[in-house]
């Protein structure tokens, strides 16, 4: 598919050309041909600016220099921007000046931060091993195009660039909480994430709840010490094991939640943090005042999400119940983004589109995955398509996991993503031809 291009590469060698070819064969202007030659000529581009934006990469809440660089791009080509208060996020307004249908306000959302990792040193350090540089490289390229393209659409069309994806207080629903996002009025909103199970020449798109909503638990449990106390190993009965407590309360949430969960709405429970103290005193025969561990809930509804957490109190009371009321419970939950849920509508229409600009061998059926994005918080509010974009390449050995301190990618994943991307949202548009 990518050699159909070479007659169209030469036409399109930056972005005052493709504005001039558009304007001068009106006629003769077909977009998917126009996406795959503006992908074409931005590819190298993009993949540069990837690599800048790994030398930037900063953590969540941070990205200070990763949002200069945003902005200085977009000014560069006078598109007015607006930094949220108090935030890093970028939004980028362009709005259509041509006489064309009005189509309501499309979103395009990519992620500023990078994840944190240890040198040998020990020393803390960030890297975009979730391919966050490349979702803002590819969401510039497609925002040049569509800058040059203006005169063709009568809509908006809104860029998100955004804070802190990576952490459970999103940087989604700190846009969501602000009056500006009243202001945008925007009524859906599209995507991209890597996926590096999928070859850098495919796209994958799903209909329905697409990756799981994540909670993340914390118990403490502890002796009420007013009613009795830690007790030495040879005197169990004296006192109250709470390492015991927790493991019953722990191994009881683990079976129960399975044996009586809906089959069809999957769920992992897994306890990812465990410790114990006698407040401060390292003692090896002594049982423990105080437990906690901490638990990763993942499920892709959030009703089932709701029925769980109200099994989980019941658990927690009934162990305390067991135990008299000398061992207390407290449980903290931070909620992290929400399910991630495609319109269906929307990603029917998705779908169609990738099919058209890459053809139907490229495009696959996206399967469920349990890792979290906070597009889940859009797609609770508004419709919204998250784009899967694949980036593997077995035959180069380019197999690495998201998240992984080795991660990368075949480079040529660049074309198939700015040629998706740019497609996608201009038919949205509905781009005049």
């Amino acid at each position: 598919m990518r050699y159909l291009l070479l007659s169209f590469c030469s036409l399109f060698l930056n972005s005052s050309n493709m504005q001039n070819v558009s304007e001068s064969d009106r006629g003769e202007f077909q977009l998917p041909a126009f996406a795959r030659a503006a992908a074409a000529s931005q590819q190298q581009q993009a993949i540069q600016t990837w690599l800048e934006l790994n030398d930037l990469a900063e953590r969540s809440w941070a990205e200070e220099r990763t949002g200069v660089y945003v902005e200085a791009r977009a000014r560069k080509l006078g598109i007015p921007v607006t930094q949220l208060p108090g935030s890093h996020t970028r939004i980028v307004r362009i709005k259509g000046t041509g006489n064309g249908p009005y189509k309501g306000v499309l979103a395009y959302k990519a992620d500023l931060d990078a994840l944190p990792y240890k040198n040998s040193e020990g020393k803390v350090y960030y890297k975009h091993s979730c391919f966050h540089s490349g979702h803002v490289a590819i969401a510039l390229s497609v925002m040049e195009t569509v800058w040059e393209l203006r005169h063709r659409f009568n809509s908006e069309v809104i860029f998100i660039y955004q804070t802190a994806e990576e952490t459970p207080d999103c940087g989604a629903r700190e846009l969501l909480n602000s009056s500006l996002w009243k202001e945008l009025q925007i009524d859906r909103m599209v995507a991209l994430h890597a996926s590096p199970e999928l070859r850098f020449d495919q796209v994958a798109v799903r209909e329905g709840y697409a990756q799981a909503g994540i909670d993340v638990l914390t118990f403490k449990v502890s002796v009420d010490t007013a009613k009795i106390k830690s007790s030495h190993v040879a005197r169990p009965h004296a006192g109250a094991n709470t390492i015991w407590a927790a493991m019953k309360l722990a191994t009881q949430m683990k079976f129960a939640l399975s044996e009586t969960s809906n089959p069809v709405q999957p769920l992992l429970f897994n306890i990812v943090q465990i410790g114990s103290s006698n407040f401060g005193m390292d003692n090896v025969n002594i049982t423990p005042d105080e437990t906690t561990f901490i638990v990763n809930l993942r499920v892709f509804d959030l009703n089932f999400r709701n029925e769980l957490m109200q099994k989980i109190e019941r658990m927690v009371q009934s162990v305390e119940l067991e135990y008299n009321g000398v061992i207390q419970v407290e449980m903290q939950v931070e909620r992290g983004p929400d399910p991630v849920f495609n319109n269906p509508a929307l990603a029917r229409k998705v779908f169609q589109y990738a099919q058209e600009v890459l053809g139907e061998d490229h495009v696959q059926v996206a399967e469920q995955r349990a890792g979290g994005d906070d597009a889940g918080v859009y797609s609770q509010v508004i419709p919204l398509v998250m784009v899967r974009l694949g980036t593997g390449n077995p035959d180069k050995g380019i197999v690495t996991d998201l998240h992984n301190e080795r991660f990368t990618v075949d480079t040529d994943c660049f074309f198939t993503g700015i040629a998706a991307m740019t497609y996608i949202v201009l038919k949205e548009l509905e781009v005049s031809k």
